[in-house]
């Protein structure tokens, strides 16, 4: 019955969220308490440190009414009763794990706890040494809570690092919550931030903490460094491959790590913790390279990798640089405690996103930045520190030469290195824009597919190339299976998608870069197949409007000169004709001119065109076109006019033309009637239906196209009139 018991509370899976919830509530109270104890502590308004020589100095003032100022070294201590109070540098050092032994540790706790009950019982007393070498006195009265607002960046900065650790891991591990890599990754996030809360807690005291909270939070600072160190030894054992074994090795390195070495620590010192980081480095490393063998053959998983292992030896190699290596030489540490966890967070980011596999496809350019970046400011700081002790410079020259030398030789390789690192240069937009006019200039869709294939293989040598249904409606480049392919629409054919794999034979994958080239090269394409669509258009409706202008503007003055047998007048009539094609052909129809004189022009025109064919006119002249009109509006009632002149001659015995133009409300109305519609350009089909010829559908068109109307009549009296009403537009009255 128990057995059953137990098996359905293994069967039961919380869902991601409540998994998240309950580990997000763990470090928020570690959080909590970690703010709790450090401001339940008696506060003074005033920070003290070790500065050069060992001395100790001031370090920070939230109090301004103490009187002390940031760098003023404290030469002694007194209690509230006067007695001095025997307190060495041991009791202000940041981290007491940097010191020598264990036994000036152990020394430092017990100064500081000294320290603290004497500021307890009253008000203690600094002696501050002044620039004349003197004593100056000054009177410390602690508060028995510090201010919230008082605490220094470092404590935020610290566990804000502990808390992010924690929060990645957790969103990690709520998704995939049995494999061993998400909850290896969970335990390292939870070891930064008991590392990281701590430390805080400890780091940024103001005078001094207790000697039993001080120890205790020590303590728990180790064992979450260890804790950290063990989960990424845990995570390599079983991501992106399970090794063998990975289970019963990460068993082992947990009884080595969390159970052994903290007893070789107390009994033989400090310096075997910084080994043990080194060692736990190293180890890190070799799992790296064997991960890296496993890997090879599948692509996703090494650049999953990639960044894993790039995250984990900056992240893990930079407290090892900073802080580990420094102290077992007897050196210093180049950052502060702070600054080192803000590093290690920043790159854990980095490594959540390789367990998760998310955008695996741009994990080669986000270690490229991260290796550059990490590259450069391992430089900035190698060369800052070897012209401090190397050179004796000062810190500030040795800072200004850094930068600068940092700056002219090693940003400008910036592309040179990407290009190393992930084995691809970037294109220039200008490079895709030969390709795209090499596929727009395709003469069918045929050819065009040939040559779009041709330039994809061109740029990105894909092993793998098809055409498939685009049941997706994918409108631009999609990456697919982790970046192992990338679908996008065709160029014109939206109903098809193009699908290529393995992007540079086979050895890397499509990425985001890869996405918007090709967005850009088919959207390169497009335009100047829309410019070609456009010209093709263009042409066609020039070719149109020539026409037009030559049927309906020619034709009349070629028929008359037919009919005329004045050599002179048909000559005359025969330039004109040149010269109105000339006019067609350059098509200027920009400008404005006078109406009244235009249609005077075309009245004087009309006679001399009709009188050799004993055609009569009338046309009386309206004093309502006094108005300016544009040169277009002009070019339309001549073609019109001249249509219906023609038609009228062609078409039908005319004897007499009939012609009436007025302007009213902006409308010019034409009228044009000849006095026989026997013969017309209107012919009428077997079922009774009108049919139009060429010249009746070019006015039609021409007055259309200037949103006016036309209407075409037979009378009863055997007349056929042409009405038309044309809107002016920006009509200005003539002076």
């Amino acid at each position: 019955m128990s057995g059953n018991v137990i098996n359905k509370f293994k069967d039961v899976t919380l869902a991601p969220v409540r998994l998240m919830a309950l580990v997000l509530f763990l470090c928020t109270a570690i959080l909590a308490w970690a703010i709790i104890v450090t401001t339940n502590q008696p506060s003074v308004g005033v920070s003290l440190g070790v500065g050069g020589d060992e001395q100790v100095v001031v370090t920070s003032v939230t109090d301004k009414s103490s009187g002390l100022l940031v760098g003023q070294v404290v030469t002694s201590i007194k209690d509230v009763y006067g007695h001095e109070l025997l307190v060495t540098h041991h009791a202000f050092v940041e981290e007491p794990d940097t010191l020598p032994s264990r036994e000036e540790m152990l020394f430092a706790f017990s100064q500081s706890g000294l320290l603290f009950e004497a500021l307890r019982v009253g008000p203690l007393r600094l002696a501050i040494e002044t620039r004349g070498g003197e004593r100056a006195w000054i009177r410390l009265f602690a508060t028995d809570n510090r201010p919230i607002e008082t605490l220094p960046v470092d404590f935020w900065l610290q566990t804000g690092a502990g808390f992010f650790a924690v929060l990645i891991g957790s969103w990690v591990w709520s998704l995939r919550p049995k494999q061993q890599s998400t909850t290896s990754l969970l335990l390292s996030g939870f070891g930064l931030q008991i590392s990281a809360t701590t430390a805080a807690i400890y780091s940024t005291r103001e005078l001094a903490l207790s000697e039993e909270v001080f120890f205790g939070l020590h303590v728990a600072n180790l064992f979450g460094t260890l804790l950290f160190g063990f989960g990424l030894v845990s995570l390599f054992l079983a991501f992106p491959k399970v090794l063998n074994l990975a289970k019963e090795l990460a068993g082992a390195s947990f009884c080595l790590i969390m159970v052994l070495l903290p007893a070789a620590l107390m009994i033989g010192g400090l310096h075997i913790f910084y080994q043990a980081i080194v060692v736990i480095f190293l180890v890190i490393f070799l799992l790296i390279i064997v991960q890296y063998r496993h890997s090879r053959q599948n692509i996703v998983d090494r650049r999953s990798l990639g960044l894993l292992g790039l995250g984990a030896l900056i992240g893990s190699g930079s407290f090892v640089i900073t802080r580990a290596l420094p102290t077992l030489f007897g050196a210093p540490g180049f950052v502060s405690q702070g600054e080192s966890f803000v590093f290690i967070a920043l790159v854990y980011f980095a490594v959540a996103i390789s367990v998760q596999r998310y955008r695996v496809f741009d994990l080669p350019i986000w270690s490229a930045r991260l290796l550059y970046y990490f590259c450069g400011a391992l430089l900035l700081l190698s060369l800052d520190a070897l012209l401090i002790w190397g050179l004796s410079f000062d810190r500030m020259s040795a800072l200004s030469v850094s930068l600068l030398t940092v700056t002219l030789l090693y940003l400008p390789f910036r592309e040179w290195f990407q290009a190393k690192f992930t084995g691809r240069t970037a294109r220039k937009t200008n490079s895709f824009l030969g390709f795209a006019d090499f596929v727009a200039r395709s003469h069918d869709a045929q050819e065009m597919e040939a040559r779009w294939k041709e330039v994809l293989a061109n740029i990105y040598r894909p092993l793998g190339f098809a055409y498939v249904p685009n049941t997706g409606n994918v409108s631009k480049a999609k990456i697919v299976r982790h970046g192992e392919g990338v679908h996008f629409p065709f160029i014109r054919d939206c109903t098809m998608c193009v699908e290529m794999v393995w992007a540079s034979n086979g050895t890397r994958l499509f990425d985001s870069q890869d996405c918007k080239s090709l967005d850009q090269l088919r959207d390169m394409v497009l335009e100047l197949l829309k410019g070609q669509d456009a010209h093709s258009i263009g042409v066609h409706q020039e070719r149109s409007r020539i026409a037009r202008d030559l049927h309906d503007n020619l034709s009349i003055g070629l028929l008359t000169a037919l009919h005329s047998h004045n050599v002179g007048k048909k000559d005359e009539l025969i330039r004109t004709v040149l010269i109105d094609m000339r006019r067609i052909i350059n098509a200027n129809s920009t400008g404005r001119m006078l109406l009244s004189e235009y249609v005077g022009s075309l009245r004087g025109e009309t006679f001399d065109l009709l009188d050799p064919l004993h055609v009569a006119t009338d046309w009386p002249l309206n004093d309502t076109l006094d108005v300016e009109v544009s040169i277009k509006d002009c070019q339309t009632l001549r073609a019109v006019l001249r249509e219906c002149l023609s038609n009228a001659l062609e078409h039908a015995e005319t004897k007499k033309v009939s012609i009436d133009a007025h302007v009213s409300e902006g409308v010019l109305f034409l009228n044009i009637t000849n006095d026989c519609a026997e013969i017309s350009s209107i012919e009428t089909t077997r079922d009774g239906r009108e049919k139009r010829g060429h010249g009746l559908k070019n006015i039609l068109y021409r007055v259309s196209e200037l949103g006016g109307e036309v209407t075409f009549e037979k009378t009863a009296d055997r007349q056929f009139k042409v009405l038309a009403a044309l809107p002016l537009k920006d009509i200005a009255h003539g002076r």
